[in-house]
């Protein structure tokens, strides 16, 4: 398969979980517009960082994917797909990403 294809195609898809992503935080964000909301309640409520909470998310979304690759017809919500769940994975990495780059995390 040609690289031209396969940028291509990551722009679309990269475009798309911008989208999803924009559509989601408003529901997530409060009312003070804060992108990071709901992360930092495992901080108010001392469990956690913001950046473990987010790894955790991304936990859930590994292990979601790992069962759903090796027999999706065990799933028992069918209706979220194996690609939602990949790009909900892909958007907290995002997430965490410019999190640590916006708060000079020497990681």
């Amino acid at each position: 398969m040609r690289a031209d294809h396969v940028y291509s195609r990551m722009r679309e898809l990269f475009e798309d979980n911008m989208a999803i992503s924009q559509a989601k935080n408003k529901d997530y964000s409060g009312t003070d517009n804060d992108f990071y909301h709901n992360f930092k309640y495992v901080e108010r409520l001392g469990i956690c960082s913001l950046e473990t909470g987010i790894l955790t998310r991304m936990s859930d979304k590994f292990t979601r994917l790992c069962n759903l690759v090796n027999d999706f017809s065990k799933a028992e919500v069918k209706s979220e797909k194996l690609e939602d769940t990949l790009k909900d994975l892909l958007n907290y990495g995002y997430y965490l990403l410019v999190y640590i780059k916006d708060n000079d995390s020497p990681r």
